[in-house]
């Protein structure tokens, strides 16, 4: 899995996938001599020798009559490397300083990356003291139209069912036009031969009813985003509920989030954008009881957003207190590096405030608790 690949095991496998034998590439390289897994300080470092790879070596190996052509380095699923347990920010600086080499090195005029896999170029690099990747080209993949399926999928369905414009027309509308869903229903088909399949029964029978690695991609993806989990779920329920949302309601990384998870799509109506469910299997899979049990695994649920609250506002309202201080504090250095801070500085107004009642006669005592309790509350009784 990639969250078990050390940071040597990750650069050397970019050399020896761009090496593979199916590349057409001189097969003298012997990368296994050449790579050095633990350079010492006076050595170059992994980014260096990847570097020189690329910039040197690579194109030596191409066949002579490639050798004036453009190349193209294909990495699959790089939504991937935000798991690693190693910063890749000086891989994806690598390929911005390939960019701004071009015009000093010719060979880096002819090379490109393209990325494949569900992700914000913004989130590719997360050292906020270096420049961001900001010269690569987003591509917004959209599902497929009645058009585009007629051209992939309408001639195997044709050979098996009665009625193949009319099937096709509901599995797209099922789907809405969900590439993975849309194929897997018209394999589905195929492999029960049926002249007349029930969409709604295939859909409740294999995906529904099942624990398909597709709908735990999307789960995983929401995970992913830990600090803004609770927003999107929150968001998603709205958007459940409502059908649609103005894109607008909320904030352009809520809505890159939602949309990279795929759960939901942008669409425009009358000049708007707004959001909604990518498809009804979605809306089925993904329900409100799903939405609610990932709610309740999120131990920081509420301190994220009074964390990131607290310091916009610059308000002590948005600091814990009661129950969610006690376990906050509980459980503090198991959370995310920021969230700490913020407990302790929380941990530190409520002694403040235990402070000033121990100091004081009874009479100020009670209006201090009063004054705090409805301050902390916005006057939310219930809170308490």
């Amino acid at each position: 899995g990639v969250n078990n690949q050390t940071e040597s095991r990750w650069y050397c496998s970019i050399i020896r996938a761009i090496i593979a034998q199916d590349n057409g590439l001189n097969l003298d390289f012997d990368l296994h001599n050449w790579w050095n897994p633990e350079p010492r300080d006076t050595e170059k470092s992994l980014i260096g020798q990847l570097g020189e790879f690329i910039q040197s070596k690579l194109w030596s190996l191409l066949p002579p009559e490639d050798q004036d052509k453009n190349v193209l380095i294909t990495i699959d699923e790089i939504d991937g490397v935000l798991g690693l347990r190693f910063s890749t920010d000086d891989f994806f600086a690598l390929i911005r300083d390939f960019y701004n080499d071009r015009i000093h090195i010719p060979n880096l005029d002819r090379l490109a990356f393209c990325f494949l896999g569900v992700a914000d170029h913004n989130d590719l690099m997360t050292d906020t003291n270096r420049t961001p990747f900001n010269n690569a080209t987003f591509i917004d993949l959209k599902g497929f139209t009645f058009e585009e399926g007629i051209q992939g999928l309408f001639d195997e369905l044709a050979k098996i069912v009665e009625n193949p414009h009319e099937i096709l027309t509901e599995i797209i509308e099922k789907t809405g036009g969900q590439p993975y869903l849309s194929q897997f229903l018209c394999d589905k088909i195929h492999f029960r031969n049926e002249k007349n399949p029930n969409i709604d029964q295939l859909i409740t029978t294999y995906l529904i009813n099942t624990q398909n690695l597709h709908f735990r991609r999307i789960e995983e993806r929401i995970n992913q985003y830990k600090q803004y989990k609770a927003n999107l779920l929150t968001i998603y329920k709205r958007i459940r509920r409502e059908g649609i949302i103005l894109a607008g309601d909320i904030s352009e990384k809520e809505k890159i989030y939602l949309k990279l998870s795929g759960l939901v799509v942008q669409i425009v109506e009358d000049g708007q954008d707004y959001l909604k469910v990518y498809n009804s299997i979605y809306y089925r899979k993904f329900n409100d009881i799903w939405i609610d049990s990932q709610l309740k695994s999120i131990p920081e649920k509420w301190y994220y957003w009074k964390e990131n609250a607290w310091k916009i506002a610059k308000d002590n309202f948005y600091l814990l207190y009661g129950e969610q201080l006690r376990t906050a504090l509980e459980n503090k250095y198991q959370l995310v590096v920021d969230l700490p801070n913020f407990i302790e500085e929380s941990d530190l107004e409520y002694r403040n405030v235990k402070r000033q009642i121990t100091k004081t006669n009874e009479d100020d005592k009670k209006q201090i608790i009063i004054d705090r309790f409805i301050y902390w509350t916005n006057r939310q009784n219930d809170l308490f």
